[in-house]
């Protein structure tokens, strides 16, 4: 009898249990968009996501974009002056899936937001599924947060993370909630169990490292059907994969995260930009095109390759993508009429004099007096100083931009930060020093005792670390 009570126990346990979840079929030529917070960035830059979904789709020519924002949260998507916002791009690209990544930023606001979160999300699932982007609702897909990360003081550790994690439990249940109401996938990247991490899964404890979005994205393909967990022999195929959806999703972000939204969408949109902006945004449309064209020929790996091993060295994203290019990558630039009130060519306006006609130029105040510290006669490279700042030893550094106001399509951007240096006490520069290049327009930068640069590429903040003593950086990582 007691054989039989455990049988009768274990079989209503069985019964009780959720369902495991169906492999989410997608269909030939579907369109998958992805918004969200810095995990769904993050996933982006490191191709993982991306290069998943088309390793388990292999023949489908799925086509894939990405346009999070560090700062979305559910309820609030700030831009910039007239830079459109993700429901332009869902309608654009005729979204057949909406991957929604919520609920990390969300849940600072613990516990007395988590109802107005839980209403908030519900409320855009529905105004997606009603806008019907390609003609019929799309699929939805709810991606919970990650558990907070501890990596100890001075990042949240002790009894504040286990508040933290608390919280984003609750809010990963409530996320949970609304798929079940709504008819949506979920996938719970909280509550699950991870293999011992070989580095760290995230680079604060939140934003995920390119470690961790491996991990991530493995744990993704599992819970959506698409992966048994069971790793193969890595191959070639792999890097490539994901190489080519790095490069293609950073050609994107100039289209949807512009360097110089003022430029392109704002204030300065006119009178030059409405004249060569909507060609440029073509032609990063079609270089875009062209690597997920690339990625639907290509012999594609499995599932189990793409995560056979993990990610090691530099960080994809720690470059900017020249590994391969295309035949319509090259930009020819358009013709733009140059109008001025004095009658004057484009190249007579803001000609650049000497040096020593600009000191002659100047006004200068009783007690005062000019000196030509460092010109670009000297170093070339000196070019569109955006910002300046002396270190602890005296030395100039000096963020120069030759690309600004904005990288034209296809251009790899080299804005250095150079550093410049009396030796010979003189009162002027005769040395230089390349800390960092192939930088995209920074417009800031800080630097410390220590070897270390922060500095701000819109829409971007980097940290950049000389690991080794001779004043260039060795180390790029994305702080936010």
């Amino acid at each position: 009898m007691k054989h039989l009570n455990l049988f009768i126990a274990l079989f209503l346990m069985l019964s009780l249990m959720p369902p495991a979840n169906a492999a989410m079929e997608l269909n030939e030529g579907d369109s998958v968009v992805v918004v969200g917070n810095t995990f769904a960035e993050r996933m982006a830059l490191s191709g993982y996501l991306d290069a998943m979904i088309h390793a388990a789709n292999p023949n489908k020519r799925i086509e894939v974009r990405s346009v999070p924002n560090s700062a979305d949260e559910v309820d609030s998507m700030p831009r910039e002056r007239s830079v459109p916002e993700a429901e332009f791009y869902l309608k654009r690209h005729q979204a057949d899936v909406v991957v929604m990544c919520f609920g990390m930023g969300e849940s600072f606001d613990g516990m007395a937001g988590l109802d107005q979160f839980k209403t908030d999300l519900a409320n855009q699932v529905q105004i997606h599924l009603d806008a019907k982007y390609s003609g019929t609702a799309p699929k939805i897909v709810l991606v919970s947060p990650i558990a907070h990360e501890d990596l100890g003081a001075p990042l949240v550790t002790g009894h504040a993370l286990a508040k933290r994690n608390a919280d984003l439990k609750a809010y990963t249940a409530a996320m949970k909630e609304v798929a079940e109401d709504k008819g949506a996938i979920f996938i719970d990247l909280f509550n699950v169990d991870l293999p011992e991490a070989a580095a760290p899964l995230t680079s604060n404890g939140i934003a995920p490292s390119e470690y961790g979005c491996f991990i991530y994205a493995g744990e993704m393909a599992k819970q959506l059907g698409w992966w048994d967990g069971k790793a193969a022999a890595s191959t070639g195929k792999t890097n490539e994969l994901r190489t080519i959806a790095y490069d293609k999703h950073y050609q994107f972000r100039l289209r949807y995260r512009a360097t110089n939204t003022m430029y392109v969408w704002g204030g300065r949109h006119r009178p030059y930009g409405v004249v060569n902006f909507p060609p440029e945004l073509d032609h990063i449309d079609s270089m875009v095109a062209a690597r997920e064209q690339a990625m639907h020929k290509m012999d594609k790996p499995t599932l189990g390759e793409l995560f056979a091993k993990a990610p090691s060295g530099k960080a994809i994203w720690e470059e900017q993508p020249n590994h391969y290019t295309y035949p319509n990558d090259d930009w020819e630039g358009v013709e733009i009429k140059f109008n001025d009130k004095k009658n004057r060519k484009m190249g007579e306006v803001g000609k650049i004099l000497p040096p020593e006609d600009y000191i002659k130029s100047f006004q200068v105040a009783e007690g005062f007096q000019v000196n030509l510290f460092a010109s670009e006669r000297e170093f070339p490279e000196l070019q569109s100083p955006l910002a300046i700042d002396f270190d602890h030893k005296g030395r100039l550094w000096v963020l120069c931009a030759p690309t600004y106001p904005h990288p034209y399509p296809g251009e790899v951007s080299d804005c250095k930060l150079i550093i410049l240096e009396d030796t010979d006490g003189d009162g002027q520069a005769d040395k230089r020093t390349v800390f960092a290049r192939h930088m995209t327009i920074p417009t800031g930068f800080a630097i410390d005792a220590d070897g270390v640069g922060y500095v701000g590429p819109a829409p971007d903040l980097w940290k950049l670390t000389d690991t080794d003593g001779d004043d260039g950086a060795d180390r790029t990582e994305i702080v936010y």
